[in-house]
């Protein structure tokens, strides 16, 4: 499906097994594909029901993977757009639907998964320090 994306839109990507975060040391993502700027991140669904690829096409991203797809903006400022990949290979006249997401659309939501993340990790290292052997 990344191949046939990059083809699609003449735009190559590249496996990426995970992006560490570039604001905490416990954070990361990992995307289905990433450009080879490093600008736009893939996150790809795979089905084989005619009926949820179309549903994905009418009304959008699947609200389950949406907190997905803002957690690549969180990891790193130099993601500007995540690109929602349904593809389903039982509908050849249409088997990939994009759905994009800019970044500056979701600053209040990136704000807020990072300050969790930092809150996470100071419990964490609190934790690791009383218990150190």
């Amino acid at each position: 499906a990344r191949d046939l994306v990059s083809k699609m839109f003449s735009i190559k990507f590249i496996e990426k097994g995970a992006i560490i975060s570039d604001f905490s040391k416990i954070h990361l993502h990992s995307p289905d594909g990433i450009s080879e700027d490093g600008s736009i991140v893939i996150e790809i669904k795979c089905t084989r029901s005619g009926a949820k690829h179309l549903k994905r096409e009418f009304e959008g991203i699947d609200k389950e993977h949406i907190a997905q797809c803002i957690n690549a903006f969180a990891v790193s400022d130099e993601i500007k757009y995540v690109w929602f990949i349904s593809y389903c290979d039982y509908r050849p006249e249409k088997p990939i639907i994009r759905h994009i997401m800019n970044r500056i659309d979701y600053i209040k939501e990136i704000e807020q998964g990072r300050d969790k993340i930092k809150k996470i990790e100071a419990e964490l290292e609190d934790k690791l320090t009383k218990h150190k052997f």
